[in-house]
């Protein structure tokens, strides 16, 4: 049993054939579990999202961090999980849900990517003024941990992962998923379910970075996100103009730092 969940409920085996230069050889593999789980708030359902069914309480609390539905853990009145459902009250109840479901509906009206951020900062009015610094050492050396604990993605290439590290590159938290979304989400909703101030933390990741994953960031006020794999142009739109420094194909000991550079200490 690992952080509440079983690795039998986020794993599973498949029977394959194996082709090796050698032959062919019939075995069993790991594979990464998807489920649907409900996040339900004041009775009402707010969204199901197709995630690893371990931490949900966390990815249910990063998600509405993310949406605006709540700014802090100390607005939930009670939380419970029911085989994948998460239960959220509320402290309020005068609440209209519909409002906050930003991501789903603000595409259709956004012409253009610099658009598109625009009307979200102008909704969300994100700055970050962080005079955090960061040895791009350091940054390796998150990288290097980040994916030696990944223990799902070792056992089945099917996941991907997010931590929280300080800036001596000490974990601080850890989440895999299926969705590059929902493994950020569990990894800021964990943190806060520990009442951590990740404004002076660094957020790594496995996925590519877009502009909804700098967002997500931002809005508990993470200055420098690393990855090991590449931006998309919406991420780097929303790093420079919310003020994040953003790091992207860091392996081995290469790194692209694309925004806000000057928060890694190249010497």
């Amino acid at each position: 049993m690992k952080g509440g969940y079983a690795m039998s409920d986020v794993i599973t085996t498949w029977k394959i054939k194996k082709l090796r230069k050698e032959g062919v050889e019939e075995l069993e593999d790991h594979v990464a579990v998807e489920s649907p789980v409900n996040i339900y708030i004041n009775n009402r359902h707010f969204v199901t999202i197709f995630a690893s069914p371990q931490l949900l309480k966390e990815l249910a609390i990063g998600h509405l961090i993310f949406e605006g539905v709540i700014n802090s853990v100390e607005e939930i009145s009670e939380i419970s999980i029911r085989n994948t459902n998460v239960l959220i009250t509320l402290k309020s109840s005068d609440i209209d849900l519909e409002e906050f479901k930003l991501f789903r509906m603000i595409t259709t009206e956004c012409t253009s990517i610099s658009n598109y951020i625009e009307t979200l900062k102008t909704m969300s009015d994100l700055k970050i003024d962080s005079k955090l610094s960061v040895e791009a050492s350091k940054i390796f050396e998150m990288m290097n941990k980040m994916n030696k604990m990944s223990e799902i993605y070792r056992k089945t290439g099917g996941t991907h992962v997010a931590a929280l590290f300080d800036k001596d590159a000490e974990l601080l938290y850890l989440a895999e998923d299926v969705g590059r979304h929902s493994a950020i989400d569990k990894v800021i909703g964990l943190a806060l379910m520990n009442n951590c101030d990740l404004r002076n933390s660094i957020l790594t990741s496995s996925g590519r970075i877009t502009a909804s994953m700098v967002f997500k960031a931002a809005r508990t006020g993470i200055p420098i996100i690393a990855s090991l794999s590449a931006p998309i142009n919406s991420g780097l739109i929303a790093a420079e103009k919310i003020g994040i420094t953003l790091i992207c194909f860091v392996r081995g000991h290469r790194m692209n730092i694309y925004t806000y550079p000057q928060r890694i200490l190249l010497s």
